[in-house]
């Protein structure tokens, strides 16, 4: 009798608490721009600043949907934006009928355009489009929007709200009162991609070994003073394989090894401070330079795509000020007619 009672208690709860998210979907009605985050840090930070800007420009609320982490049985991403000052307007987990609504309106999005009603989908290849501006009730966003083609003119707020919470540990940080104290301080960031399935570690070193060459080249040419902090998510790799002594000689170099609980974030922030930058193909460090306002920043003239996919080159991934490094891709030295749009832009690889 007691578990019967039990029974029919859970089930009456759980049918309240349906009830209850329904009405928080339905309450939706006024306009706002509802984004899926999804993927790693720097995907993050792409995917709230197409969102926070779409929301500022147009005057609509942001809602902010966390579910896809939730899925995410290869990758383990979770939540990562919550150390900083963003407005995090978490959507309540939606009912099953409404998922199920969801994921039709995401394949008829991908199926027959970009945008189906007010659902718009991410259309590949990956480059910049214009997000409508113009909509009733709730706008859903689904993709990476990697470009600061989506954001630039909202930057100031941007930066605002990825300034840290707490920033009492930096203070305290020797690494960081170092870098503030060098005339040229460098961050060089490396991407070992060892979390992508096919990874093949003789071609991933040899490809990023000529672009990590050629720009330490033109690094020793613009600033000849300058002290270079490694990142990397595998620095033992990177020192084996990428930055061997032939690529460091004659440079000042200090690799950064923090296997801590936060060193993603410590690593994030350390490279935002360093008033110059060479980046990985990576949204990781796309993000610390774009924050960090460096002097320059050195890029590949072409970006490296682990799978030569046409579908996923991002054609405005790299803001145009930003300095190509000559001579060199950041994974061939040689550019390829998929390299290019006919404009002289590099491709990109979403990561």
């Amino acid at each position: 009798m007691d578990t019967e009672g039990g029974r029919k208690s859970l089930k009456g709860k759980l049918k309240e608490e349906d009830s209850e998210n329904i009405q928080k979907w339905r309450n939706l009605s006024v306009k706002s721009v509802y984004s899926y985050l999804q993927g790693g840090l720097g995907n993050q930070c792409f995917i709230y600043a197409a969102a926070r800007a779409l929301a500022l420009r147009t005057g609509a609320d942001m809602v902010l949907n966390t579910d896809l982490f939730l899925e995410d049985r290869v990758y383990r991403r979770r939540l990562a934006l919550e150390p900083f000052d963003c407005v995090l307007p978490l959507a309540p987990v939606w009912p099953y009928p409404v998922r199920v609504c969801e994921g039709l309106r995401s394949r008829l999005a991908t199926r027959f355009g970009c945008r189906f009603g007010n659902y718009v989908c991410e259309a590949r290849p990956f480059r910049y489009r214009p997000l409508p501006t113009d909509w009733r009730g709730r706008l859903v966003l689904d993709g990476y929007w990697q470009s600061e083609l989506y954001f630039a003119d909202c930057k100031e707020q941007i930066v605002r709200d990825f300034r840290l919470k707490d920033e009492g540990w930096l203070r305290a940080d020797a690494l960081a009162g170092r870098i503030r104290q060098a005339e040229h301080s460098v961050f060089l960031h490396v991407r070992s991609y060892k979390e992508v399935p096919g990874r093949e570690d003789g071609q991933c070193a040899l490809r990023l070994t000529d672009y990590y060459r050629n720009a330490l080249r033109f690094l020793a040419e613009r600033v000849p003073k300058g002290e270079v902090f490694v990142f990397s998510d595998d620095l033992p790799w990177a020192r084996r394989h990428v930055l061997t002594d032939e690529v460091t000689r004659g440079l000042p170099f200090a690799f950064v090894y923090d296997d801590g609980p936060s060193s993603r974030l410590r690593d994030f922030t350390l490279m935002r401070l360093c008033r110059h930058g060479i980046v990985a193909d990576s949204s990781f460090s796309w993000w610390a330079g774009w924050l960090g306002e460096q002097e320059w920043l050195a890029r590949g003239a072409t970006a490296w795509r682990l799978r030569v996919d046409r579908r996923v080159n991002n054609y405005d991934f790299w803001p145009a000020r930003w300095v190509a490094v000559p001579g060199c891709a950041a994974g061939s030295t040689e550019k390829s007619a998929d390299d290019t749009d006919g404009h002289g832009k590099g491709a990109g690889y979403p990561c």
